[in-house]
């Protein structure tokens, strides 16, 4: 198996400072891990084998971080520290011994915490809606989907008017101001956007349980793009109210650096995926790689994915700018994101 390995890597494109380097680094070391089921030290020869062809070669810091974050797609954890002090980095490291001499940490099982307290939030009335709406660039429609589903909810926060996504599972409770300002510091909480109220699993996907029935699901990453993705799919030539939720619905993960909940894996089995990752400076798009190793390993039919600098040719990396872009008649078609996925 090493050689077949060292064989498939030796075929695979060097990592290119500033051609996506880093997410070839990382496909190669998942390829070593997952593909291969190499044990650490076999997958790191290889590793350093294939550094002595990037341009620039990658660090030993860099290198054992990719190799890290390969082993926990498989749900392996290593400690990247005791790796730095234990895996050999000299020119001939492809002679050391192929014993896997590193304990991996232990995978606990999280303490079950109580759930974040979601009393006096709701639906919004017109005026919140269309406040809503205007400072979003979302259509009244599409945010009327999301408040239906029960994902969209309003209330206050510190006194402050503001809007959120759940779910049904309560597992979760993201806000945003209404007024578009980030949140003040307050106690060990710095100055941020977006708030994840107190017990919220950032691994939870939002309304997963809402598109259980459904044959395609976005996944998208953030609250802006979860709600702007209900506007995007309302837009679709034949979408049609009474067949949208079981047809096509959107998901959300509140954060590029994780990963998804074990629990909800099941859901995507035997589903068209589309991921419509945040093409900004890099952890959008190693989110979303690290989000298709789990969906496909659960199942699903297909898993792509939606560039939009690449398919846009613009600046716009998200799905929520690109929706005020094509609104404000900067694109073309509204209809690409879902193009080739769904209906």
């Amino acid at each position: 198996m090493l050689e077949h390995a060292r064989h498939y890597v030796g075929s695979c494109d060097p990592s290119i400072s500033g051609y996506e380097g880093h997410n070839q680094l990382y496909r190669v070391a998942c390829i070593l891990v997952d593909k291969f089921d190499l044990p650490l030290t076999q997958a790191w020869r290889l590793l350093l084998e294939f550094n002595t062809r990037c341009l620039p070669p990658w660090t030993k810091v860099e290198l054992i971080h990719k190799l890290a974050d390969a082993f926990k797609v498989v749900g392996v954890f290593y400690d990247e520290p005791d790796l730095m002090v234990q895996l050999p980095f000299e020119a001939n490291a492809a002679t050391f011994d192929d014993s896997d001499f590193i304990i991996p940490i232990a995978k606990t099982t999280p303490t079950p915490h109580a759930k974040p307290v979601c009393k006096g939030f709701g639906p919004g009335t017109d005026e919140y809606l269309q406040r809503l709406a205007s400072l979003r660039g979302i259509s009244i429609e599409g945010l009327r989907w999301a408040q239906e589903r029960g994902v969209l909810v309003f209330g206050f926060f510190a006194g402050l008017p503001v809007f959120g996504v759940t779910d049904q599972s309560g597992a979760v409770l993201e806000i945003r101001r209404l007024d578009g300002k980030p949140f003040p510091a307050i106690g060990n909480l710095s100055e941020r956007k977006s708030h994840a109220v107190r017990g919220s699993s950032k691994r939870h996907p939002v309304g997963i349980n809402e598109a259980r029935d459904c044959t395609h699901i976005i996944v998208c990453e953030g609250v802006p793009d979860f709600l702007s993705a209900h506007d995007i799919i309302l837009r679709a030539p034949t979408a049609r109210p009474a067949a949208m939720s079981v047809a096509c619905a959107p998901i959300a993960l509140l954060s590029a650096n994780v990963t998804i909940d074990d629990a909800a894996l099941p859901v995507f089995k035997g589903k068209y995926i589309r991921i419509l990752y945040h093409n900004d400076a890099g952890a959008g798009w190693t989110g979303a790689r690290r989000w298709q190793q789990q969906i496909v390993k659960a199942g699903a039919f297909s898993c792509d994915f939606f560039h939009f600098k690449k398919v846009t040719g613009t600046s716009v990396k998200d799905l929520n700018e690109y929706l005020v872009a094509v609104d404000a008649g900067q694109l073309g078609s509204d209809h690409s994101v879902l193009e080739g996925f769904w209906p």
